[in-house]
């Protein structure tokens, strides 16, 4: 896999990864091409050595951001998502959360959701839907 060189004019990408069969898998956007792709290596299982990436750069993140919202819509991507809100965890906190999620024998998103739901609970005191 070769990535362009990063462009100062134009610092954010929308990127399109392909298999080598040319089956798109994944629409993505980021502002560092690389930090991001070796990210996806580390924790995506349809990631390959043989993967294709296409990029469309843009000075704007919105518009970037956009353009990758039409092609997720238009290309329906098998490996995207729906959208929810982004939480980050970092650090130790993220170290004892995979811990405990592994110890749970389920995943992080799932304890996430879970805390998440206990907190809201516990601060409107009415029940929240799964």
């Amino acid at each position: 896999m070769i990535l362009p060189a990063p462009d100062p004019a134009a610092p954010f990408v929308v990127y399109t990864v392909h298999s080598a069969a040319d089956e798109l898998l994944y629409v993505g956007v980021t502002g560092d091409l690389r930090k991001r792709m070796y990210v996806h290596k580390c924790n995506r299982v349809w990631w390959a050595p043989d993967i294709q990436v296409s990029v469309e750069k843009f000075s704007s993140s919105i518009a970037a951001e956009e353009r990758e919202k039409e092609l997720i819509d238009q290309l329906k991507p098998p490996h995207n998502h729906p959208r929810g809100v982004a939480i980050w965890v970092s650090g130790d906190l993220r170290r004892a959360a995979e811990q405990a999620a592994a110890d749970e024998g389920i995943s992080g998103q799932q304890l996430v959701e879970r805390a998440v739901r206990r907190e809201i609970q516990r601060l409107s005191a009415a029940p929240v839907q799964a």
